[in-house]
């Protein structure tokens, strides 16, 4: 890098500084800065002179060699740069203004094997009596039937049967549906609602509800889920989100189809069903390997391993 160029970085280095910006910014944004200077030098546009094309010309010339993190802190350097550019009246107007991040994807939590979701949902937990039968309940029903924390929450009296151990729950798009939950999540319903008059005010439709007597909040069932996951000796964090992923992977586990868990997760597009349950290909492979006669695919490559996973299964 010339002179001019390496001078121009160190004066904004000191603007940062003088912003209190920390020295680990300060560092990454000069070197950030360095490979944009490269790339315009190359194109023998001078700093000053890019346009908003440059601009993502040098985005798109990253494309593969940063993943979307580290380009979204690269924008982050070059809006920086051109703001104060522009702050000092050197340029009217910033070329990055208008340019966008990579998107980032989300990740998706990982499931829990099936012993893991279990003691969570059943492990004794801690508090009075109300409280334990309340989480335990609460818990048991988001992994036996997959609810995220709003449809559990969201869940009324009126919505739910323990004869017929269904419930209808509001999901995504205020849209309705009917689901289904086994004999834990039964037992500990029964078990909750004996104890929620002791805190549920007169009138109150929740199913469940907090100190106040009213519906207990989403936000309260994240911390709920997360300190059971503490009771029951799980070595990593837990939340609402876990067990309904928990509840797709295992049902895939355990051969059912993507269709069926569609219907039971409320989504709208199996594409979103596909990449939520995408942590059972090895299990899909292996089922395939042990049940298929077709002996070739035992040899397909980056699957050495899938014959010898085993999963724990949930106490019958």
């Amino acid at each position: 890098m010339n002179l001019e160029r390496e001078a121009l970085l160190d004066r904004f280095d000191g603007f940062l500084r003088a912003r209190r910006a920390s020295p680990h910014t300060v560092r990454a944004y000069h070197s950030d800065l360095e490979q944009l200077f490269g790339f315009l030098a190359r194109q023998n546009v001078p700093p000053d002179r890019a346009k908003a094309h440059d601009v993502r010309a040098f985005v798109s010339s990253r494309f593969g060699l940063d993943d979307p993190r580290s380009m979204a802190r690269k924008l982050s350097a070059i809006r920086s740069f051109y703001a104060w550019r522009v702050s000092v009246g050197v340029i009217e107007r910033s070329p990055a203004r208008m340019v966008r991040p990579p998107r980032q994807k989300k990740p998706l939590p990982g499931a829990l094997d099936e012993t893991d979701a279990a003691s969570l949902a059943s492990v004794e937990g801690q508090g009075t009596r109300e409280k334990r039968a309340r989480d335990r309940a609460m818990c048991e029903l988001a992994y036996g039937a997959g609810l995220r924390a709003s449809e559990v929450c969201g869940l009324d009296l009126g919505a739910l049967s323990l004869d017929r151990r269904e419930a209808t729950v509001t999901g995504k798009g205020r849209k309705e549906r009917l689901v289904v939950f086994g004999e834990p999540a039964a037992q500990a319903l029964g078990d909750w609602l004996e104890q929620r008059p002791h805190l549920a005010r007169p009138g109150e439709p929740a199913v469940f509800v907090g100190r106040s007597g009213r519906r207990l909040s989403t936000r309260s069932f994240e911390t709920i889920v997360s300190r059971r996951a503490l009771e029951a000796g799980l070595e990593r964090r837990a939340t609402p989100h876990t067990l309904r992923h928990s509840f797709a992977t295992h049902l895939l586990d355990h051969g059912a189809d993507l269709r069926t868990i569609q219907e039971l997760l409320g989504h709208a597009s199996l594409a979103t069903t596909q990449v939520y349950t995408h942590l059972s290909t090895a299990d899909l492979v292996e089922t395939y390997r042990h049940a298929h006669p077709d002996e070739r695919l035992a040899s397909a490559p980056g699957d050495s391993g899938a014959c010898d996973r085993q999963r724990s299964r949930r106490p019958k």
